[in-house]
Parts: C-alpha cells; structure tokens; sequence
C-alpha cells in the first residue's frame, strides 16, 4: 500500500478476520478461515488490513506520470487512459465491480424469481 504499518497491528487485524498466524521469523505465515473464500493472495489479506485500518488513514501518494516506464507500443489512447486512471488513484477514487443477476423476462419488471 506504500505506506509501513506495524506487524502487531496487521496480525492483530488478520487475527481478527479468523486468520491463524505463525511467525516464521523472517516472514509469516498466515492461513485465512475456511468461510473467507475472497483471501487467496497476500493482495488480499493486505487489501483486507488496509480496509480495517481505513483507507483514509493511509497518507495519499501522488503518481510521478513522467516516470512511467512505458514501452513504444503503447497507443496514445491506452497512454491517456492510464494517467486517468493514474490520477483517480492518487485523488482516493476507487473502482469497484459488481456482478448484478436478474433473470431476462422481456424487459419487464417482476417481483417473483424463478
């Protein structure tokens, strides 16, 4: 997240989610509960931590666009894109996706599900 938090307050947080912990010294190891599905990766646990810190928290960091390293096969498009989304980030703006179901009855509204 580019920001240092204190290993007591990262397992106190993943102990809380239900996580077991075991100091490895140089590294833990962490083994999430069975019903957090949505914990496959360390990105996640550490998306999991800076949600129960709270983002507001973590001090902001603005992107240097000059610095990017990218290759000459890059469109201009794709270029452009990139520092938009570069500079939502760096301003707090979050993207989220959500899958919505519904069952396609023809364009009308129904309250009964099949």
């Amino acid at each position: 997240m580019g920001h240092e938090i204190e290993e007591n307050s990262i397992c106190e947080k993943l102990v809380k989610l239900g996580c077991q912990i075991t100091d490895l010294k140089d590294k833990f190891l962490i083994i999430p509960p069975s019903w957090r599905q949505d914990l496959k990766i360390k990105e996640d646990l550490v998306e999991e931590v800076g949600r129960l810190l709270g983002y507001e928290k973590i001090p902001n960091k603005a992107f240097d666009l000059k610095k990017n390293n990218e290759a000459s096969v890059t469109s201009e498009t794709q270029k452009i894109k990139r520092q938009i989304k570069e500079l939502l980030v760096s301003r707090n703006i979050m993207e989220i996706i959500s899958w919505s179901f519904q069952i396609k009855m023809g364009g009308k509204c129904h309250r009964r599900f099949r």
